[in-house]
């Protein structure tokens, strides 16, 4: 199946403890739960914040979770890289979208 994967990015890139991997189907209680018991949902749940970001990093996620599912699978992979967390807010400053056309033309 599809997956949302959320990670801390930066120096915690490559550690695979700190990535959560979100069924694309999941509701949005599931998806929540997942966020919030995560390292990610630690950092995003902290006193660090004056504005917790949690609900725009989970906005993020069921929009993602909603384009793959109404992709109906022409979807192959999508990358946002990196998503910034502020007081509050979220922003995708880069994002790839590979779709299974892509995949299936000669080269």
């Amino acid at each position: 199946g599809q997956f949302v994967l959320l990670g801390m990015g930066g120096a915690f890139t490559e550690d695979p403890d700190d990535v959560v991997l979100i069924p694309v189907d999941a509701d949005r209680n599931h998806t929540r739960a997942c966020v919030l018991g995560s390292s990610v949902g630690q950092v995003l749940d902290s006193p660090r914040w004056t504005i917790s970001p949690t609900e725009a990093v989970l906005d993020v996620i069921y929009r993602l979770q909603s384009l793959a599912r109404s992709s109906k699978g022409a979807i192959q992979a999508l990358d946002i890289n990196p998503l910034v967390v502020g007081d509050g807010t979220v922003t995708a400053v880069d994002g790839v979208v590979t779709r299974m056309i892509d995949l299936e033309r000669p080269a």
